[in-house]
């Protein structure tokens, strides 16, 4: 299987505010993409539009995958996104986060997914703690749990590493590496540049909503 993202010539605006600015890019499978740049350049907003979850002003986001084969004979992509926002239920467990997640992707073994990402990102003493008792760091983890464990194909991540200690940092570096496949493509927003140039294949500046640096 192949995957490509091609961005043509996406605007964004809200109200006076141009946040994308006919930003045209392509990645492909096997990319781990670092997004820079300065609050308010437009980072988190092109992962929103990336994610399908924000509709462009203008301009085209198209997903290409099962290069060769016949219109509709593929399947949708999964996508996984963390955002600010951590998209987990407070007053869920971590555990049934994940297994709520696992359902909702139709993954056939539902929750025997979840123990995989709670032993990997440290979260085996809070797995049945509700989401609400636990600190930033330990949300953090969940949310980069409930991204990664539909094995998605395009995987886009909002700032990974933040409030995660040193030894959180380098768990969740490795973890994107090790999930670097050209049937992936993962794109990450960083303010943490030398971190964000050690991990990616490939990088994106941006500046007042343009592309100003590859």
């Amino acid at each position: 299987m192949s995957i490509r993202i091609s961005l043509e010539n996406l605007t964004v605006r809200y109200s006076a505010s141009c946040a994308l600015d006919g930003v045209s890019l392509a990645f492909d499978g096997g990319s781990i993409v670092s997004v820079f740049g300065e609050n308010g350049a437009g980072k988190s907003t092109l992962l929103w539009v990336l994610s399908g979850l924000l509709i462009p002003s203008a301009g085209r986001r198209t997903i290409s995958m099962d290069a060769g084969r016949p219109p509709g004979g593929g399947r949708l992509p999964r996508i996984g996104f963390l955002a600010h926002q951590t998209f987990l239920y407070e007053d869920l467990t971590v555990e049934e986060n994940l297994n709520l997640t696992a359902c909702l992707y139709g993954l056939v073994d539902g929750p025997d997914h979840s123990p995989r990402w709670i032993d990997r990102l440290g979260l085996a003493d809070v797995r049945r703690k509700r989401v609400a008792e636990l600190s930033r760091g330990q949300v953090q983890r969940a949310a980069l749990a409930r991204s990664v464990l539909p094995s998605p194909d395009i995987l886009l991540l909002d700032e990974p590493f933040s409030n995660l200690d040193s030894a959180g940092v380098e768990t969740v570096a490795e973890m994107i590496v090790s999930l670097q496949s050209l049937e992936r493509i993962i794109v990450m927003a960083t303010h943490d540049r030398d971190l964000g140039l050690r991990l990616a294949t490939s990088t994106v500046e941006l500046a007042g909503g343009k592309v100003v640096g590859r």
